[in-house]
């Protein structure tokens, strides 16, 4: 077929009829969950980290897409606290959130978890690292 019957080539050489493929938030948030999977962040807690917030940056601009991530002070609820976080992506009119929620004993550590939950949740990052065994820490000075 030609242009001149009403369809063209595409890139890929298959046959186009003229109408625009409609591009919609959840296929570019699949292509940036891909991205974001390619890389091990399991060793990682803290989002502010800045080799995610690169990577994480280049994906979202070569996708064209915005993104805004919240976590709310902790609250007290007795002896512990409790840190909710929200990540929004959003490209033009269409927003996905995802948010999560975490209760520890230390506010900060409270915050940082339900942050990288609600990154988990979007599927940008896996799982941590299982701590089964325990934590060691070695600091040298």
């Amino acid at each position: 077929m030609t242009v001149d019957e009403g369809y063209e080539l595409t890139d890929d050489g298959s046959e186009s009829d003229g109408d625009p493929v409609e591009d919609f938030l959840e296929s570019r948030l699949v292509v940036l969950r891909d991205i974001m999977s390619g890389y091990d962040w399991s060793f990682l807690l803290d989002v502010r980290d800045r080799m995610f917030v690169s990577r994480l940056g280049e994906a979202l601009d070569l996708l064209g897409l915005d993104l805004e991530m919240a976590a709310r002070p902790p609250a007290r609820e007795g002896r512990l606290y409790r840190s909710d976080a929200e990540v929004i992506v959003r490209r033009g009119n269409e927003a996905r959130r995802y948010r999560s929620t975490h209760v520890s004993s230390d506010p900060a550590y409270a915050v940082l978890v339900a942050s990288r939950g609600a990154f988990e949740s979007a599927g940008l990052m896996g799982p941590p690292e299982s701590t089964s065994g325990g934590v060691r820490i070695l600091v040298r000075r």
